[in-house]
């Protein structure tokens, strides 16, 4: 999934959970849910020989692409101001993503978090997706439910 995919779950768990542990580890929780390369996966790979920062986007290979990557990094960062309340929770969602591609990977060479979820990983199987997709049912529903009550 996309950064904005994950802010955007971030920042719902970010409003219907109290407590800043708790949105913090439900945040982080939602990531290996929704990075899923069943469920998502970047259109794009970039090359080997670009620095790992650059990633979170797909490769700009061709104008089409170019045109999405502008596109992409512009709803992100509009999404970013717009739900700026809710930081707590899409910083945490994003954490992995953050400590795998940013400090891991440029020291290790490779991803040690991403792994558990990558293509042939644990939670890559279709029993992984079906669980994935119930954890964010339930973020949802738990989202629902705290507004209709408070």
């Amino acid at each position: 999934m996309f950064t904005i995919g994950h802010m955007a779950l971030g920042a719902l768990v970010d409003e219907a959970v109290p407590g800043r542990i708790a949105a913090a580890a439900l945040a982080v929780l939602t990531h290996p849910l929704v990075d899923n390369p069943r469920l998502w996966h970047a259109p794009w790979e970039w090359p080997e020989r670009f620095p790992a920062f650059l990633r979170f986007i797909p490769y700009p290979h061709d104008a089409v692409s170019w045109g999405y990557v502008v596109g992409l990094v512009t709803l992100t960062v509009a999404f970013c101001y717009l739900m700026r309340s809710h930081w707590w929770g899409m910083l945490w969602a994003v954490s992995p993503d953050l400590l795998d591609w940013l400090l891991i990977r440029p020291l290790l060479g490779r991803e040690l978090l991403h792994r558990l979820w990558a293509e042939g990983g644990p939670m890559s199987t279709p029993i992984g997706v079906a669980v994935e997709l119930g954890v964010v049912l339930l973020v949802l529903a738990a989202v629902a439910r705290s507004r209709a009550w408070g």
